[in-house]
């Protein structure tokens, strides 16, 4: 709610907003061997945990001027809101 609220309001100054919702990585404190990985990957669609570099390209996909069209859309795939200021963008005040 939180994403659509802030893309309502700042959308036509130019500005899109989109939420990227990783679930579980494989990472130190969170490995996919680790005692918790088995739970965590039932509770996805592909079984597996995600790779940090997956992550990385989708925020810089969102954050980059191919995903101009996209606003408001939650990347369900903990949460990280990504803003993008487009060149069309207005002022923030």
């Amino acid at each position: 709610m939180f994403t659509q609220a802030l893309a309502r309001e700042i959308g036509s100054r130019g500005i899109t907003v989109n939420n990227v919702q990783p679930g579980p990585i494989d990472t130190e404190l969170n490995p996919a061997s680790g005692d918790w990985a088995v739970p965590q990957k039932a509770a996805t669609a592909l079984d597996r945990y995600g790779r940090v570099d997956e992550i990385a390209a989708m925020v810089a996909f969102v954050a980059g001027p191919e995903s101009a069209l996209f606003h408001s859309i939650l990347k369900s795939m903990t949460a990280m809101v990504c803003v993008r200021l487009s060149s069309h963008a207005k002022s923030l005040k």
